[in-house]
C-alpha cells in the first residue's frame, strides 16, 4: 500500500513539475514577443473626456483596480491573431490572453466577438494592455453604458446599437414561479443532509446517543418544515423591454462543429434556461425583423417575441417543486447504506413478536441505529415515489410546451 501511495505521489509530482516547465518556457515566449509587439503599438487617437470618465469608474470597482489603472488618455492599435494558454492552480486557472503576441487584459464578454484576426484598440496601464473595442464590434465602453441604462430603467435608444429600451415593469407571479417553483423546499432538502448526519452520529454513540437526539431532532423537524411549508417566492424583479434586431454568435471548435449559440439583443446577451426555445428563437427572427423581448437586469429572458413566454408556459402548464424530492431521496438512500455498513448486526435483530418492540421502546438508546434506519426507509418510501413522478411530470411538460409552440411558430427545416 505504502509503495502504491509513493509511486501515485512521485508521478502527480513530475506531472506538476512538467505543466510547471511547460508553462514557464510558454511565459518567456510570451515575454519575448511582447517586447516586439509593443513596439508595434499604432497611436491612434485621445480618449474623450466621457470616455475617461466610465474607464475612472470602472477602475473604482473591485475586480478592475488592479488591471484597469491607466497610464495616458492615449488609444492605440493593435492586430494580430488571438492565443490563450494558462496554468492550473490549486483554485482556479490563471489564463493568458494574447493578441499580436502581447498579452493584454480582455472583458468576458469580449470573447464572443473575436475572430482568426483581430483589430483592437487598447490603453496602457500600470499592468497589462486594456482592449475598450474589438473588430468594430465589441466596445468596453459601450457595453459599460447598457449596463447603467438597464440597470435605471432608462428608456431610450441603447448605447453602439440600433435597440432600443421602450418600457419597464415588473415579473408577474406566473413568471416569478416557472422561476423559482422547481427549487421550492430545496432549503429543507440540503439542511436534511446535515440532520441526518448527525443523526447517524447520534445513532453510532450507542449509549451517550439520547444526549444528541434533542438537537438532532429540532435539526430534522426545521429542515421538514423548509421542505414543506407553503411556497414562498422571492420578490418580483424589474423587467426591461428591449426591442430591436437579434444577432447570434456561435461558438465552433477545432471541427468546426457549433458547440453553442448565444442570441444577443445589441450588446446584451439573452440568456435562457429553456435550450427548446432556440431553434424557436431562430425561427420568429429568421427575417431580421425587429423584436420585442422582456429581461431582468442580469438578461434573463421572461419574453421572446408575441409567444414565447414564461407566463404563457406556466399558465398552460403548471411546473412542479420537484428537485427536493430527488435530493431527499438521494440523502436517505446513501444515509441508510452508511447505517447498513456501520452496524451489520442490527438485521439480527428483527424479531416477528410485538411483546419484543414494547421493551425496545423503553430503552430507545440502546437502538438508535435500528430507529435511523426506519426512518431512512419512511423518508424513502415517501420521496422516491413523488420525484420519480415529478420527473416524468417535467419530462412530459416539456414535450407538452414544445408542442404548443410548434403550433404558433414554424420551425424552418
Amino acid at each position: 500500500m505504502n509503495t502504491l501511495y509513493i509511486i501515485f505521489f512521485l508521478a502527480v509530482l513530475f506531472y506538476s513539475f512538467y505543466n510547471a516547465i511547460v508553462y514557464q518556457k510558454r511565459r518567456n515566449k510570451d515575454s519575448k514577443a511582447a517586447k516586439q509587439a509593443i513596439n508595434t503599438l499604432t497611436y491612434h487617437r485621445e480618449l474623450t473626456e466621457k470616455e475617461c470618465k466610465l474607464l475612472d469608474d470602472l477602475q473604482e470597482q473591485k475586480k478592475y483596480k488592479k488591471t484597469h489603472k491607466r497610464l495616458d488618455n492615449r488609444v492605440y492599435l493593435l492586430n494580430g491573431k488571438f492565443e490563450r494558454h494558462g496554468i492550473k492552480t490549486r483554485y482556479n486557472t490563471i489564463w493568458h490572453n494574447l493578441i499580436g503576441g502581447l498579452e493584454v487584459t480582455l472583458d468576458d464578454r469580449g470573447f464572443d466577438y473575436l475572430k482568426e484576426y483581430n483589430t483592437t484598440e487598447v490603453i496602457k496601464t500600470d499592468k497589462l494592455p486594456v482592449v475598450i473595442s474589438l473588430n468594430e464590434s465589441f466596445s468596453l465602453l459601450n457595453h459599460i453604458i447598457t449596463e447603467k441604462q438597464i440597470e435605471k430603467g432608462e428608456v431610450g435608444k441603447v448605447a453602439g446599437s440600433d435597440v432600443e429600451l421602450i418600457h419597464n415593469r415588473k415579473q408577474t407571479s406566473h413568471e416569478v414561479q416557472a422561476v423559482r417553483k422547481q427549487w421550492h423546499g430545496t432549503i429543507g432538502a440540503f439542511l436534511m443532509i446535515p440532520a441526518l448526519f448527525f443523526m447517524a452520529l447520534t445513532a453510532l454513540w450507542d449509549v451517550y446517543s439520547i444526549y444528541g437526539a434533542i438537537p438532532e431532532g429540532l435539526l430534522f423537524v426545521v429542515a421538514l418544515y423548509f421542505l414543506w411549508r407553503k411556497p414562498k417566492f422571492s420578490k418580483p424583479e424589474a423587467i426591461r423591454t428591449l426591442k430591436g434586431v437579434i444577432t447570434y454568435s456561435a461558438t465552433v471548435d477545432s471541427s468546426e462543429n457549433i458547440q453553442q449559440i448565444k442570441p444577443f439583443m445589441g450588446t446584451t446577451e439573452l440568456k435562457f434556461e429553456n435550450m427548446y426555445w432556440l431553434p424557436f428563437m431562430g425561427a420568429y427572427t429568421a427575417d431580421d425583423t425587429p423584436v420585442e423581448v422582456d429581461v431582468t437586469k442580469d438578461g434573463w429572458l421572461m419574453r421572446f417575441g408575441t409567444y414565447l413566454s414564461l407566463e404563457t408556459e406556466e399558465k398552460k402548464y403548471p411546473s412542479q417543486p420537484w428537485y427536493r424530492h430527488v435530493i431527499m431521496t438521494v440523502t436517505a438512500t446513501i444515509a441508510l447504506i452508511t447505517a447498513l455498513i456501520s452496524v451489520p448486526t442490527l438485521t439480527n435483530n428483527i424479531r416477528p413478536d410485538a411483546a419484543y418492540y414494547s421493551v425496545v421502546f423503553k430503552q430507545l438508546y440502546l437502538y438508535a441505529p435500528a430507529i435511523f434506519m426506519v426512518l431512512n426507509l419512511i423518508l424513502i418510501t415517501i420521496h422516491a415515489p413523488l420525484a420519480y413522478k415529478s420527473y416524468h411530470y417535467n419530462k412530459q411538460r416539456k414535450m407538452n410546451i414544445h408542442k404548443y409552440y410548434e403550433k404558433v411558430i414554424p420551425i424552418i427545416k
